[in-house]
């Protein structure tokens, strides 16, 4: 899925490849880099389900 607003045949993805590659890579003072992503929510919770510790 491409994200809209990032130009013809890129994504989001691509821009964040060519920064870590070109620019953050080569920073002084940068020796390694580690990157995580979410590919999908799967469950999406908005809040913790307290009523379930119930009363003491």
């Amino acid at each position: 899925m491409r994200e809209r607003g990032w130009g013809e045949g890129s994504s989001r993805l691509d821009h964040f490849s060519a920064f870590l590659l070109d620019k953050l890579i080569d920073a002084a003072g940068v020796a390694d880099v580690n990157s995580s992503f979410v590919l999908r929510t799967v469950k999406e919770l908005r809040a913790l389900p307290l009523s379930q510790l119930g009363r003491s």
